[in-house]
C-alpha cells in the first residue's frame, strides 16, 4: 500500500500480483520488457476502492500494444478499450470493483495487453 512502486522481474514477473484495497491512488512501476516476461495483476479487494490503481511503464519510450475489455458495472455497456499501439505507457483503473490485467513482453520496448477491468469508470490506456 504505497504510492508508487517499483516491480522487477524476479520478485513480480512470472506471477499473480494481487492488488488489495489501498489507502491512496497507487502507480505500480513495470521494469525495462523482455521477450516472454509476463505480469498478471487482480484485484484483491473486498469491495469497490475508493482510490485509483495505475500500471505504468519505466518511461515513454516503453508502451503497450493490445486492450481491455471494460465490463460497465453500472449496467450501461460493455466496450474494448485498445492501447495505441506505439505511445500509451499507462493503465488507469478508477475505483476498482474487479480487474485481470495480464502483460507479456514482446521486445525491450513493448509489452503485450490483453484482460479485463469491471468497473463504473472506462479504463484509461494513455501516455504518462
Amino acid at each position: 500500500d504505497a504510492s508508487s512502486t517499483t516491480l522487477t522481474a524476479a520478485t513480480n514477473g512470472g506471477r499473480t500480483n494481487v492488488i488489495v484495497d489501498t489507502t491512496q491512488n497507487s502507480t505500480y512501476v513495470l521494469p525495462t520488457p523482455s521477450a516472454g516476461l509476463s505480469f498478471k495483476f487482480i484485484y484483491g479487494g473486498a469491495a469497490a476502492d475508493a482510490t485509483d490503481h495505475f500500471f505504468a511503464t519505466a518511461g515513454n519510450t516503453i508502451f503497450f500494444k493490445g486492450a481491455l475489455v471494460h465490463l460497465d458495472s453500472d449496467g450501461n455497456t460493455n466496450a474494448v478499450v485498445y492501447s495505441d499501439g506505439d505511445s500509451n505507457s499507462k493503465i488507469g483503473v478508477v475505483t476498482a470493483n474487479a480487474y485481470e490485467i495480464n502483460l507479456v513482453g514482446a521486445s525491450s520496448t513493448v509489452y503485450y495487453l490483453s484482460g479485463w477491468v469491471s468497473d463504473v469508470t472506462v479504463p484509461t490506456i494513455a501516455d504518462q
